[in-house]
C-alpha cells in the first residue's frame, strides 16, 4: 500500500532520511517499542491497551476481497452470501486475516472444513497465486482503488465482514509532533482517505 506514501513524504520533506524496513504485521509493535523503528503501520493493536509508552492514530483501512478464478461459480453470481463460502476449498490458513473476529466468523461458517485442502496460505500474493492455479478460493485485504488483477475475479466483502483499518503506532515523544503528523496526513492523502473520515484513536495510558 505504501509506495506512493513513502514517495510523497520524501518530497515533502527532503530533510528527513526514511528508511523504509517491511516486516510482518505481528513484528511492528515489538520494533516501534523496542525503538528499532520510530513509526509503525499495523492493522494489530491489541496489545496498546497495556502499554502507555506507545500511541496511535487510524490512518486508513482496508477491504476484505474475495478473489475467484475468472470462470468460478461465485465470480457468476450477482450476491455472494457468507454461506456460499463453504461451498468451495479453501487456500487460505485459518488464521490469515489481520481480525480474529473474522478468522473466528470463517471457522464458524465451515469454510475451512471444504475439501480438499493442499493449500494454506497466509500472504495475499501467496493466495492469489494458488487462486490462480486452481487449487481453491480465498480472502485477502486490500486497498479499495488497488488495480484489479485482470487474471482473477475479485469482490469486496466488506459489507459483511467489516473492514480491516490499519493504525500508525509510535512511542510517544520519540518523535516532533509536526514530523508525525505530517506522516499521518500523507499516508490519508496518498491511501483516497479524507481526513474528516477518520476518528482518531483514542491513547493507551
Amino acid at each position: 500500500d505504501l509506495p506512493s506514501v513513502v514517495v510523497a513524504f520524501d518530497r515533502l520533506q527532503p530533510q528527513i532520511q526514511l528508511c523504509f524496513l517491511d516486516v510482518g504485521t505481528e513484528d511492528v509493535i515489538p520494533r516501534v517499542e523496542s525503538g528499532d523503528a520510530d513509526l509503525g503501520l499495523t492493522s494489530h493493536t491489541a496489545s496498546l491497551a497495556s502499554n502507555p509508552r506507545l500511541a496511535c492514530a487510524l490512518g486508513y483501512e482496508l477491504d476484505l476481497i474475495l478473489v475467484t478464478p475468472r470462470d468460478h461459480p461465485l465470480a457468476r453470481k450477482r450476491r455472494v452470501m457468507p454461506s456460499d463460502l463453504r461451498k468451495f476449498p479453501w487456500v487460505n490458513t485459518p488464521q490469515s486475516q489481520p481480525s480474529s473476529e473474522v478468522n473466528d466468523t470463517l471457522n464458524e461458517l465451515g469454510v475451512f472444513q471444504s475439501e480438499p485442502r493442499r493449500i494454506e496460505a497466509r500472504y495475499t500474493a501467496t493466495v492469489r497465486r494458488y487462486v490462480e492455479l486452481g487449487f481453491g478460493i480465498g480472502l485477502v485485504v486490500g486497498l479499495p482503488t488497488r488495480n484489479k488483477p485482470s487474471n482473477l475475479h475479485e469482490r469486496s466483502l466488506s459489507s459483511y465482514f467489516g473492514r480491516v483499518p490499519v493504525n500508525l503506532v509510535w512511542r510517544k515523544g520519540a518523535l516532533p509532533k509536526p514530523l508525525t503528523d505530517a506522516f499521518i496526513q500523507i499516508v490519508r492523502t496518498q491511501l483516497a482517505a479524507s481526513p474528516n473520515k477518520f476518528r482518531k484513536a483514542a491513547n493507551p495510558g
